[in-house]
């Protein structure tokens, strides 16, 4: 087991207090921590005052008075059990606060990652806007030095080559539009600018309220914890002496004791389980705690363009070149009565007969068809290429659904060998918060369990309970299965396990027994159904 220490920690009404150590399988006489509902630390049960235990005269007086002897052991009884229930509590309360403080962490992860997303973009839209604002200015200062007439247009209508008419009606709308594109440009360049502005300033706002709130439950994780440990210190500190009490008015011996209160703590674990188990025959009937959102509730504005895209008065000059290649197919129908083309006269070669001349122009369009059908017949030799069976190669497909990607033993057997090897290795302990690879929470053990399968869980408890595909009641559990601890009715979790199978889990329990496998019964307040994935 790792981080194996001695730890009086039980909850019950009547509880044992002494650890011991879990290996492999096979539970320890200590018992889990167990509570009931969170109680907040100002109002938990005071310490047990060494001074109320009975004297040594009054339990030898006690011992010929029984109803004197019964009152004193159930004192004594009571006094351990409010030790046992005061360290549950505080229990509860560290590992439900630290689950906030988590969750408050993640949330500040995905504010700040936004927020530096956000003002990238805005400064995107600010080069936007100046790259338009540039194409505004171009053409301004054009209209200006042509005294309001674009100089493509005074260009396109002195232009001797281009007298086609629907050509220059084109060609005007084109620098129309192009103008008024510019100009709209430069409008909306300015208008998404301003809305990555507001935006960004938003996330960046949402982000520093998100850092406050983290630190503040991060604070309140760390006095829960302090409350915790010395709630647990007081109780070991008053161990010793309750149990001796009560082997004197028993008149057994400690290690006897021990195992008695072993035996009823035990006992009542189960029938908390077996509770548990008979509420998971009902629906659920819960709410699910509200939870920060991580974009704040933002929209964020439309993709600013590329920068590139608001030049409009530089597609002026490209209008000559259409000119040369719209009259070329139109002459070719009106040449042939006319012969002014000097061009095609020395590409003859045989000058006597002028009406060869048509003849020949035909032959060298002949010349370039053979060439298409010999790049034809080369494309029959790649089609077969296909049909050989390659496409059988992809077939082997369905191998990967063999070992299943989702769930399965494909997934939990290598999750559920991971954890035991690191329950088994002393050098792993348990960290609030966890930093691994030696140090581990509740939920990062499980996510990081789960990741030696294949498959990605959410970071905390509540997350990977409400994520699972499946929920399933705690008398239908199977090997793999997360179990969870709440302390609100399964509104949210701070605490969860694997399910090994034969009443085991497999958990990062606390920071003072570490990981182990321990007896399902160990998971306190544990919630009637189990997550599957």
């Amino acid at each position: 087991m790792a981080q194996r220490h001695t730890l009086p920690v039980a909850c019950a009404s009547f509880a044992l207090i002494a650890g011991a150590t879990i290996t492999g399988t096979a539970a320890a006489a200590q018992p889990a921590p167990v509570g009931t509902a969170v109680v907040p630390a100002a109002f938990l049960p005071a310490s047990p005052a060494t001074d109320q235990l009975p004297s040594p005269a009054q339990i030898a007086a006690a011992q010929d008075d029984p109803a004197e002897l019964k009152a004193l052991i159930e004192r004594v009884e009571s006094m351990i059990s409010t030790a046992s229930n005061r360290v549950a509590d505080a229990e509860v309360a560290a590992l439900t606060d630290q689950e906030s403080a988590t969750a408050a962490e993640l949330v500040l992860q995905e504010r700040r990652a936004a927020a530096e997303e956000a003002r990238t973009n805005a400064d995107a839209a600010l080069e936007y806007f100046e790259t338009s604002k540039t194409a505004v200015g171009q053409l301004a200062g054009d209209l200006y030095r042509n005294g309001g007439v674009n100089p493509a247009v005074t260009a396109l209508l002195t232009q001797s080559d281009s007298n086609d008419v629907l050509y220059k009606t084109s060609t005007m709308t084109a620098l129309a539009s192009n103008r008024a594109t510019t100009l709209a440009s430069a409008t909306e360049a300015a208008q998404l600018w301003a809305a990555w502005e507001d935006y960004a300033a938003a996330t960046e706002a949402a982000a520093a309220e998100a850092a406050e709130d983290s630190e503040a439950a991060l604070a309140e994780a760390q006095r829960e914890q302090e409350v915790y440990a010395q709630a647990l210190s007081e109780q070991e500190a008053a161990h010793d002496d309750l149990i001796n009490a009560l082997a004197s008015l028993r008149q057994t011996t400690v290690e006897e004791e021990e195992a008695r209160m072993a035996a009823r703590a035990a006992e009542e674990r189960e029938e908390r389980l077996a509770a548990a188990e008979a509420a998971g025959d009902t629906a659920p009937s819960y709410q699910p705690a509200a939870v920060p959102s991580d974009d704040a509730g933002l929209t964020p504005p439309p993709a600013v363009p590329d920068s590139g895209s608001g030049s409009g008065s530089s597609l002026v000059p490209r209008p000559t070149t259409p000119p040369t290649t719209t009259p070329e197919p139109s002459r070719p129908e009106t040449t042939p009565p006319p012969t002014s083309r000097p061009t095609v006269r020395p590409t003859p070669t045989p000058t006597p007969q002028p009406t060869s001349r048509p003849t020949t122009r035909p032959t060298p369009t002949p010349t370039p068809t053979p060439t298409p059908t010999r790049t034809a017949t080369p494309t029959p030799t790649p089609t077969p290429t296909p049909k050989p069976t390659p496409k059988p190669t992809p077939k082997p497909t369905p191998k990967p659904t063999q070992p299943p990607s989702g769930s399965g033993s494909g997934v939990y057997e290598p999750a559920i060998s991971w954890a035991i090897n690191i329950a088994q290795d002393d050098r792993y302990t348990y960290l609030y918060g966890g930093n691994p690879p030696w140090q581990y929470d509740c939920s990062l053990f499980t996510q990081t369990a789960f990741r030696q399968g294949g498959a990605s869980l959410p970071r905390t408890s509540t997350q990977q309970y409400f994520g699972a595909p499946a929920h399933v009641p705690l008398s239908q559990l199977k090997r793999g299965d997360l179990v969870f601890s709440s302390s609100n009715g399964g509104a949210s979790f701070y605490h969860v396990a694997i399910y090994l199978g034969n009443g085991q889990v497999v958990h990062a329990r606390n920071p003072s027994v570490g990981i182990s496998v321990t007896p399902l019964s160990y998971v306190n307040n544990i919630h009637p159904y189990a997550a599957r994935y």
